[in-house]
């Protein structure tokens, strides 16, 4: 499988786990044991990130995450949560002749809100599977494209901040104050 198969195949295959509703027993059992996007975020998060905010607009955008943030857990928390496989590689995702994807290891999943673990640069794509999981999911009601787009940041943004590439979680907080701010809207 070449790169670019590789990549348009994690695409497909996250698209398509999308679209399944975990049953409710994984959830239950993966809750006690496990913490989702939104509850591994908080506040600590962006004191660490206020060090290195050296522009005036840094800091207004770290607040204004700050005052967002209760909003964007309480709306990662209403998202469907989605099986996610961490462990994709060019060894273990396999295309067969008739086109179908097998994926040889699963030995780290998890289940987080959907959208999440989707490449920044491939939300149009992420705009496409939100609207087909929209047809296909019993619990749906509450997926829409600004959800799994803030989804896709807020993943990105808790792993530059893990990693300690605070410049990457700065340039991140515009995209996430704009998708916010499209689901408070919806809300009113």
């Amino acid at each position: 499988m070449t790169g670019r198969e590789y990549n348009q195949g994690a695409l497909t295959l996250l698209g398509d786990l999308m679209k399944l509703t975990p049953p409710k027993s994984l959830l239950n059992k993966y809750e006690r044991s496990k913490s989702y996007l939104e509850s591994r975020l908080n506040i600590e998060m962006l004191e660490s990130l206020k060090l290195y905010a050296v522009t005036a607009d840094d800091q207004k955008n770290i607040e204004q995450l700050a005052d967002s943030l209760g909003s964007i857990k309480l709306h990662l928390s209403k998202l469907p949560r989605q099986l996610i496989a961490l462990d994709l590689s060019t060894d273990s995702l396999l295309k067969k002749e008739t086109g179908e994807l097998s994926v040889l290891h699963w030995g780290n999943w998890l289940l987080e809100p959907a959208g999440t673990y989707w490449p920044l640069t491939a939300h149009s794509k992420l705009i496409e599977y939100t609207r087909e999981a929209q047809g296909t999911r019993t619990d749906a009601q509450s997926l829409s494209s600004d959800g799994t787009i803030l989804a896709s940041y807020m993943f990105s943004f808790e792993r530059h901040i893990n990693r300690r590439d605070y410049q990457a979680a700065l340039n991140l907080i515009p995209d996430v104050l704009k998708h916010a701010q499209n689901l408070d809207e919806q809300k009113i």
